[in-house]
């Protein structure tokens, strides 16, 4: 039995209901993307913060990028980006407890708990997911991306002494100056 012959009005009607579909669905994925990823600083929802200590570790070593969410309430086992007056910085630790209305923080890698107690106020939101070093895209790594960091003010510069034979902040290179 013969094919019947499709006009080609109607190709071109199944091809441009297939584009339509296709944008459609391209733009469901980015705007889903943003709702995910969109950073805080440009009306997004998510922060991210590169780990520059090691009190997390084993779960996150310097050089990982956390993917920070907020969340509707915080509890025990949560591990948290807070605002830190005391260092100046933002720091990613575990809770251990709630205290009122005050959160006891500690580092994985830590013996102590953290001497702040911050408020759910100080808390900028949740880990939601790691990326480790190996596969943050740097442009030291030889790549065109940039890092990000969840600091708000700049690092206090170290002292020479301090310094000596450690990583730089901004290149990741040591410094060999004495």
């Amino acid at each position: 039995m013969p094919r019947p012959a499709v006009s080609f009005s109607g190709q071109m009607k199944r091809r441009s209901l297939t584009r339509f579909f296709a944008g459609a669905l391209g733009l469901a994925l980015l705007v889903a993307g943003w709702i995910f990823l969109g950073p805080a600083q440009v009306g997004g929802v998510t922060s991210y913060a590169v780990i520059v200590g090691n009190s997390m570790e084993p779960k996150l070593e310097r050089g990982d990028l956390a993917v920070i969410r907020e969340q509707g309430s915080y509890g025990p086992g949560d591990v948290v980006l807070y605002e830190s007056p005391q260092l100046g910085s933002k720091v990613l630790h575990r809770i251990v407890r709630v205290e009122g209305a005050r959160f006891v923080l500690k580092g994985d890698n830590n013996e102590f708990v953290d001497t702040e107690q911050p408020t759910e106020d100080q808390i900028v939101g949740r880990l939601a997911l790691s990326v480790p070093d190996t596969l943050v895209c740097r442009p030291a790594k030889g790549c065109g991306c940039a890092s990000v960091s969840a600091r708000s003010q700049p690092r206090p510069s170290l002292t020479r002494a301090s310094s000596r034979n450690r990583p730089t902040a901004s290149t990741g290179r040591r410094d060999s100056s004495a």
